[in-house]
């Protein structure tokens, strides 16, 4: 067997180490921006190559570049997760996409398996990658995998033990043919589940149409015991009923859910400060209008916010912020343009110094500081870490004058 390796980065690096491990050959590509003689170049030249079975992209290689989708036209292009099944790996895995909320998600179930004594590694996406984990796959109960479209868009064959689609929104309309495509790759999901798997639905998505696969559907079941969690945790009432079906369907003891109290919530994903008076709350994770939406939703007082968006254009709407009635919106960065069309009353600005400045000087009394951008952050940032981070020194820094 040989495998084509196209492009650089965590994901590869990890592939490269696991092939190792299992005596196959594999050729590495890559761009023109990262070429070094050690590599070949991704271009139409590796056509060419007679003796390849399959090939993996790195997941930040988008399903419209120009290459892969001449180098598609003759070889098998597969996922990461693949492999499990081509090297016949018998870990279990929980795999789990959205639109939103997926790390926070498998971060919540990961902890609390463990309440439950089961031995678990989070991976994909916003972890290391799931094949960095090769050594310990015969020593875990389940590895929980998180997967982005993009993971996702060349699964061919991989069945999940459980999967789940936490929710299906519009999103990476700047990468994707159209968002009938974004949806199809998250839907591939279950599409290769069998009556031995489970697929965990939940009725009210409407996204989720046409629902075809052989798995054991289970319907998304409430969570009974919401009034024992934190009021801080409560906003996360989806989450538990996720994680709700997930033990009934492992028979563990609902009563672990519990210990959701003891969990400690993410970086840059609704933190909240006071200071002075005023509300601070860092979501920079807030990549997609959805998860601004989801932050605005259990704030009580909307008349007392004033909301910061900006970044990268991802070319999703933002009308529905409309219906939600702050105070003031501020928007920065790339995204000016369009806010200034969709958006009503708008306050647009250069960045998210001038931004926060135009808002920490607003006479509002008992004011909410919402940062939550609804775009990625490649317009100004590195990612949304360092975009949060920026954020927080400004609260730092002007939160107590």
């Amino acid at each position: 067997m040989k495998i084509l390796l196209l492009g650089k980065g965590k994901t590869i690096k990890t592939i490269k180490k696991y092939l190792k491990s299992k005596k196959v050959d594999y050729i590495q590509a890559v761009f023109e921006y990262e070429y070094q003689n050690k590599y070949l170049l991704a271009d139409e030249n590796l056509l060419n190559l007679d003796d390849i079975d399959y090939a993996i992209k790195s997941p930040g290689i988008l399903e419209t570049n120009k290459t892969y989708l001449k180098l598609a036209t003759k070889f098998i292009f597969i996922s990461e997760i693949d492999l499990l099944t081509i090297f016949k790996e018998k870990v279990k895995c929980i795999v789990v996409t959205g639109s939103n909320g997926k790390t926070t998600f498998v971060s919540m179930l990961g902890f609390l398996l463990k309440k439950a004594n089961k031995k678990v590694i989070c991976c994909g996406n916003s972890f290391k990658p799931l094949s960095n984990y090769y050594s310990k796959f015969n020593k875990v109960d389940f590895l929980i995998v998180e997967q982005s479209s993009f993971q996702l868009h060349d699964l061919k064959f991989y069945n999940p033990f459980i999967s789940i689609i936490l929710n299906l929104q519009e999103n990476h309309q700047d990468s994707s043919y159209s968002l009938n495509s974004y949806f199809e790759n998250k839907k591939k999901i279950y599409k290769y589940q069998n009556k031995d798997n489970y697929f965990i639905y939940d009725f009210n998505n409407t996204n989720l149409n046409n629902l075809e696969t052989n798995a054991n559907v289970i319907d998304l079941l409430t969570y009974p015991n919401l009034d024992n969690i934190s009021k801080e945790l409560q906003i996360y009432r989806m989450n538990l009923n996720y994680i709700y079906t997930i033990f009934l369907i492992l028979k563990l003891d609902i009563k672990i859910i519990e210990k959701i109290n003891e969990f400690k919530t993410l970086k840059f994903r609704e933190e909240i400060k006071k200071i002075n008076g005023i509300t601070y709350i860092n979501n920079s994770k807030a990549t997609s209008v959805d998860a601004t939406i989801f932050a605005l939703s259990h704030i009580e007082k909307l008349n007392k916010v004033i909301l910061i968006i900006g970044g990268k254009d991802k070319n999703s709407s933002l009308k529905r912020l409309n219906n939600f009635h702050v105070k003031y919106l501020i928007s920065y960065g790339e995204i000016n343009k369009r806010a200034n069309v969709e958006l009503n009353n708008v306050i647009p600005c250069d960045n998210l110094d001038n931004a926060f400045n135009i808002a920490k000087n607003i006479n509002l009394k008992d004011k909410i500081i919402l940062f939550s951008p609804s775009e990625s952050s490649f317009d100004q940032y590195k990612n949304y870490i360092q975009r949060g981070k920026h954020f927080d020194k400004l609260v730092k820094k002007y939160g107590k004058n």
